[in-house]
């Protein structure tokens, strides 16, 4: 027969309860991000971020996703039975995927000729260049299952704000203009001065 230690039952104990306790599941994993390395264009001597206060990122869907929300799963769009939990959950923790000290304001889906999600960040630190910045949160291929979500990003796909809401900095180029999202992609952003 086996034998417990004093010590043994307590902890089993207790690690039963532990488990009991946290019975409340974890979120799916359906979703995903991208994080964006800010680097400075090679044209710029001097770092185009001093002074950042807001990032505002813009990022754009290929068809699949479009579809995904706008004709196949509206109930995951930002204000759908879904996805509103979905953007409150990543509201608070999107910011922890990447190594820019920032919390999110807002998000904003927009569905016209050109589909994406724009987001607004409060940037807390003094510097954000050769930092990455996530992005998201966008379904990926667990959620969709028809097609491969991509997501574009673009010349207007990322601006950087001064305290009076002045554009400081824009993106100047990027090697890989397109990701997949739930692959916790890098992708390099070279950004340049604003003017």
């Amino acid at each position: 027969m086996q034998r417990f230690s004093k010590l043994s039952l307590p902890m089993t104990f207790a690690a039963v309860l532990g488990f009991v306790g946290s019975c409340k599941p974890a979120p799916p994993d359906n979703h995903g991000y991208v994080r964006l390395q800010l680097r400075r264009s090679q044209s710029e001597a001097d770092s185009p971020f001093v002074g950042t206060a807001k990032i505002v990122a813009q990022i754009y869907y290929n068809q699949c996703l479009a579809d995904f929300y706008d004709m196949l799963h509206p109930e995951y769009k930002y204000e759908g039975t879904k996805g509103a939990e979905v953007f409150a959950d990543w509201q608070e923790s999107l910011c922890d995927h990447g190594e820019v000290d920032c919390t999110v304001e807002s998000f904003a889906q927009f569905f016209s000729a050109r589909s994406g999600l724009q987001t607004h960040y409060q940037i807390q630190e003094a510097s954000v260049e050769y930092k990455d910045l996530a992005v998201g949160p966008f379904p990926n291929d667990r959620l969709v299952k028809s097609c491969q979500p991509v997501i574009d990003i673009a010349y207007d796909s990322l601006r950087g704000l001064d305290g009076a809401g002045n554009t400081i900095w824009v993106v100047d180029s990027t090697q890989h203009p397109s990701a997949i999202p739930g692959q916790h992609a890098n992708v390099e952003i070279y950004c340049r001065r604003q003017g």
